[in-house]
């Protein structure tokens, strides 16, 4: 999967999902339970491919719809800030292995030195340098909290690296073609069109 997000690999397939499509389980959770969901879960959609889901959330300073519409970018923000965090240490965690890999030998000096490329900076600069695209909603809610009486609200964001990829690959062959589109025109990708729990165990 990192040699993937990294476009050095092909994206790999899991046992397809079992029971409801991804979109149909995300849209019946409601706020209570999704009240506690933060960070990444990695799921797999009913093709077999691994969908990295995304819960960011944030509180709306007041009950405006101004406020609650800015505390839901924000949320948004956030959602978008785990997967690429995630996609980061993918890649970051894959470039210390594969170092490690090849030393044939080496003292625990040279592990540390090799295990400082895992840090927090360098997963940014990772991170930074990826080109991740088609992160799309699945849903967004909004509750009060009745100790504060303020609104939280959140989404649950979805990037599928089977579709990123299949975007990329169409997006070269457009540029490729006489019959390219125009300049300016935009296409839609992807599998999920509508608007922390434990990852699934593939």
């Amino acid at each position: 999967m990192a040699d993937a997000i990294a476009g050095k690999g092909n994206v790999p397939k899991v046992a397809p999902r079992q029971g409801d499509p991804l979109p149909k389980w995300i849209a019946s959770l409601t706020p209570a339970q999704l009240y506690p969901s933060f960070g990444v879960q990695l799921a797999s959609d009913s093709n077999g491919n691994i969908v990295i889901l995304s819960y960011g959330q944030a509180v709306a300073q007041t009950a405006s719809p101004n406020s609650i519409r800015n505390a839901g970018e924000f949320a948004t923000t956030m959602a978008d800030a785990y997967i690429r965090q995630f996609a980061g240490a993918l890649v970051s965690y894959g470039n210390v292995v594969e170092k490690l890999e090849k030393t044939q030998e080496f003292d625990t000096g040279i592990v540390n030195s090799i295990a400082e490329d895992f840090q927090d900076t360098t997963i940014k600069e990772v991170a930074d340098k990826l080109k991740i695209s088609g992160i799309e909603t699945m849903k967004s809610w909004d509750t009060k909290d009745t100790r504060s009486n303020k609104f939280i609200c959140g989404v649950v964001r979805s990037w599928s690296l089977a579709d990123a990829t299949a975007a990329k690959e169409l997006g070269r062959q457009m540029i490729n073609s006489p019959a390219a589109a125009p300049q300016g025109a935009t296409q839609q990708s992807g599998t999920y069109k509508i608007e922390s729990r434990e990852s699934e165990d593939f």
